[in-house]
This record gives structure tokens, C-alpha cells and sequence, in this order.
């Protein structure tokens, strides 16, 4: 929400504080009387659901506003009811606790964490001896049979993005459950592309910081699960290896995870 009321900052403003755990500053501004009410709305974000940024120091957003009568010691009016010609406006500004980022722009962690998945292997093709072996007159080529199947790790990662300072949650954050990304998505800070189809969607960590101060803003966590092989390949054991399906009679590919983009969101 953009500032329109006019004001001027006066000499000795702002003054800032770092502390342990964050950042704080404050600003005393000057206005006329009659516009001070909307100036200290449009700071606060009154309607708009999201607070002003302290320039310097971006994380830091707008805790308070306070009002009061800005004279020089000349006050018109009645014995009972003074008037004033201009407001005082004094601003705070604050990152919220829990927030000990020392780079200001820094409002995006990102991580991976690798996992592994086990499937099975059939043992109808596999066998205890190699075949043609032969002892005491019987061949020894025996299956294994399903009993004995023996397993397989498929590994992959998982692809942690922590979003901080989120004034307002987007609905892709939960629309995009359970879909695979449509095109490539990077990460700049981690070096890494991951190719179209192989990021799932999972359902994402939304948290709200509240402080004396009131609330702050929602800290967001999307978590994506990678698999080089794609989510829309399926294992083949009989060629061990990971293929597309198709539904009988068609030509498209079956799909078990709806492509969507994510943009927007990452």
C-alpha cells in the first residue's frame, strides 16, 4: 500500500536499534491535522492486510503509529477545546521475534534433503545358481520366486523452501497439492534445476508469528519431493527400469500427477 498523504520527516529521525534477535527503528513525521488519521492508517496497512518495510532494513515492518498534536507553543482556540494545524506521527518499525536474520533481503532458506525409496524386485527371473550349473545329475538353476524377491533403493530429495515474512498466503500454496511441476524449476541459491515432472507438490507448513506487537506475518515452508525418474514413470521389472504407461487403445501418456506450473510460488 503506497503512502499518498503528504508529510515531511523531522531532524533527528529516525533512530534504529539492532538487539539480539533482530531490528528496530522509529520515525517521527509531520502533517497537516486533518490528514493525520489517514496517514497513520495507510502506515499501519488499514485495509490493505500488509504493513510498510522500513527501507533500510526490509524484514523490518510497520508495529505501530501514534498520534499526538505537533505545536510550537502557539495553540488556537477555547479555553476548553485546543486546535492544532499539524499532527505528530511517530512510527514504529520492527522485525518480528524469532526472526534473527543478520542480511535483510535474506527472506528465502532453501535446503535439500535426500531420502530413498524401496520397491521390489520380482524373483520369478532371477535364479540361486547360474543357469546350466548342474550337481549330482540336477540342474541348479533355481528361481528365486516371489518369496525371496530381493529389493531395490530409488533415491531422490527433497527440496525444502522456507518462505519468511509472507503478509498474505497465496492459494497455489494448496491448490498445488500433489501436482508435479510443468516446466523447470531452478534454484539459484542451491545450483540446481530440477526437470518438468520430476518435483512433487507436498502439502506445505504455514506458520503464524503473533508477539506483543500483534500479528506479524506467516512463515511458509513448501516442501517438493525430486525423483529423477519422474512421478508419471513407472517401474518395469522385467526391463528394470522406469517407463511411461498408457491406457489401452490410447496415445497419450497416463498421468497420475496433473502437471501444473509453479511459478509464482518459487
Amino acid at each position: 500500500m503506497a503512502v499518498t498523504v503528504a508529510f515531511e520527516e523531522l531532524a533527528g529521525s529516525p533512530n534504529e536499534e539492532y538487539f539480539i534477535g533482530g531490528f528496530s527503528a522509529t520515525r517521527q513525521l509531520k502533517c497537516k491535522w486533518a490528514d493525520l488519521h489517514k496517514l497513520a492508517q495507510q502506515f499501519a496497512g488499514v485495509g490493505a492486510n500488509i504493513r510498510i518495510g522500513y527501507d533500510s532494513y526490509s524484514s523490518a515492518r510497520v508495529t505501530g503509529v501514534s498520534i499526538a498534536p505537533f505545536h510550537d507553543g502557539e495553540i488556537t482556540g477555547y479555553d476548553r477545546e485546543a486546535s492544532y494545524e499539524n499532527a505528530l506521527i511517530t512510527v514504529t518499525y520492527r522485525t518480528p521475534d524469532g526472526y534473527d536474520i543478520p542480511d535483510p533481503e535474506q527472506l528465502v532458506t532453501e535446503s535439500l534433503e535426500p531420502w530413498s525409496e524401496f520397491i521390489t524386485i520380482p524373483g520369478r527371473k532371477l535364479y540361486w545358481h547360474a543357469e546350466g550349473v548342474v550337481k549330482d545329475g540336477k540342474n541348479q538353476g533355481v528361481p528365486l520366486g516371489d518369496a525371496a524377491s530381493p529389493g531395490k533403493l530409488i533415491h531422490g530429495a527433497t527440496w525444502v523452501y522456507r518462505i519468511h515474512q509472507v503478509p498474505n498466503l497465496p492459494p497455489a500454496y494448496f491448490s498445488l497439492i500433489g501436482k508435479v511441476n510443468l516446466g523447470k524449476a531452478t534454484s539459484k541459491s542451491l545450483g540446481a534445476t530440477f526437470e518438468p515432472e520430476t518435483l512433487l507438490f507436498n502439502p506445505p507448513t504455514v506458520q503464524r508469528i503473533i508477539t506483543s506487537d500483534g500479528a506479524q506475518a506467516w512463515d511458509v515452508t513448501l516442501r517438493m519431493s525430486w525423483r529423477e525418474t519422474g512421478w508419471n514413470n513407472f517401474y518395469d521389472p522385467t526391463r528394470d527400469d522406469f517407463f511411461k504407461t498408457y491406457v489401452k487403445g490410447g496415445k497419450e501418456q497416463f498421468k497420475t500427477y496433473e502437471p501444473a506450473a509453479f511459478t509464482g510460488v518459487i
